[in-house]
């Protein structure tokens, strides 16, 4: 019976963790600081993503913005599920002194699972 009892439960140990599926859990918390600018341009403004594991394995992702523009395509790992990242990405804006400026950016996983964060909107006028 003890040995009956080990075995079982190194199936249950084992089949547990081959759930635990690569990717990221949904949904993907994102902010951005600051969130507006009423200085000399350009405007830093750094984007943070707080991303949370399904299981071990490598995700892949970018950033995407509201001029059409996104960053390369980058990746991050995880050891286990229910790991927690955060990520960052800064985005210089400037325009002419006086423009008024109102756009966005969001995180995009593209494997092993799709998963879209919110988008982040910043507002920014250059001063002179």
């Amino acid at each position: 019976m003890k040995h009956f009892l080990r075995a079982l439960v190194l199936v249950v140990l084992f089949s547990t963790a081959a759930l635990a599926v690569p990717g990221l859990k949904s949904p993907v918390r994102i902010g951005v600081d600051p969130t507006s600018w009423r200085e000399r341009c350009p405007a830093h403004f750094r984007f943070h993503a707080t991303l949370t594991s399904r299981g071990a394995g490598v995700v892949y992702y970018h950033w995407e913005r509201s001029d059409g523009s996104q960053t390369p395509r980058q990746s991050t790992a995880f050891g286990r599920a229910n790991e927690e990242k955060e990520i960052s990405n800064v985005w210089n804006i400037s325009r002419p002194a006086g423009e008024h400026f109102r756009g966005w950016e969001q995180f995009v996983a593209t494997e092993p699972n799709f998963i879209r964060s919110p988008k982040m909107i910043v507002n920014m006028t250059c001063q002179r």
